[in-house]
């Protein structure tokens, strides 16, 4: 009997932690792209990525539509029906739960210490790169 594979949302600061440092946020991306994860995306997950290599990093159009392009081949596309305030102290961190809660993650992946505090939402974990990289590869 084969084992579900775990159903995941990474926050904006994981993808960008990949795309600028590789190093564990990477690994985890190869976890997906490998198949021993689900990994579950939103639009809005999209455009803040989007925004934040552009606006932040100021990465080329060229180079922000092959990473996009990258997430999308390895990524789950969830389309979530509700908004929700669970996040006080970063409103912009609720899209990251709803994409979550409609995707039936099992955790969020996540570098954000306001997401990391609440620990879970809705039986849906919150952990660092370092404690997924940890979970996925003790069975290997």
């Amino acid at each position: 009997m084969t084992t579900p594979l775990l159903r995941i949302v990474f926050d904006t600061n994981v993808y960008i932690s990949a795309a600028l440092f590789g190093r564990r946020a990477e690994t985890v991306l190869q976890l997906a792209s490998g198949g021993k994860l689900i990994l579950l995306i939103s639009a809005p997950i999209l455009s803040e990525i989007e925004e934040k290599l552009r606006d932040k990093f100021e990465w080329p159009e060229s180079q922000i539509a092959i990473f996009l392009d990258t997430i999308g081949e390895i990524t789950e596309m969830v389309h979530p029906q509700i908004t929700l305030d669970v996040v006080p102290d970063d409103p912009d961190d609720n899209r990251i739960v709803e994409c979550a809660v409609a995707g039936q993650a099992d955790l969020i992946i996540t570098f954000d210490k306001d997401l990391l505090r609440m620990k879970s939402y809705q039986m849906i974990g919150m952990i660092t790169p370092r404690q997924l990289n940890f979970y996925a590869l003790e069975d290997d």
